[in-house]
């Protein structure tokens, strides 16, 4: 399986890694933690939510948490 870094996942999605980081502490996001403390990101996840952000298919009640994440 195949886990993208932060940076990555943050660049797909179009954000920030900070931003990401914010998401995962509010539960946006999954990350999963490596042995080392590393966290990393399955495409998968990262997928569903730049399609979520992007497609018009979030809904309301998701804009306005990733707003509230965003503001931190």
């Amino acid at each position: 399986m195949t886990l993208l870094g932060v940076r990555e996942a943050a660049k797909r999605l179009g954000v920030h890694p900070n931003t990401l980081g914010r998401w995962e502490k509010a539960g946006l996001v999954r990350a999963v933690k490596l042995p080392t403390g590393v966290r990393r990101f399955q495409p998968e996840e990262i997928d569903r939510i730049h399609k979520e952000m992007y497609d018009g298919i979030a809904t309301e009640t998701l804009s306005e948490t990733l707003t509230a994440a965003w503001r931190g």
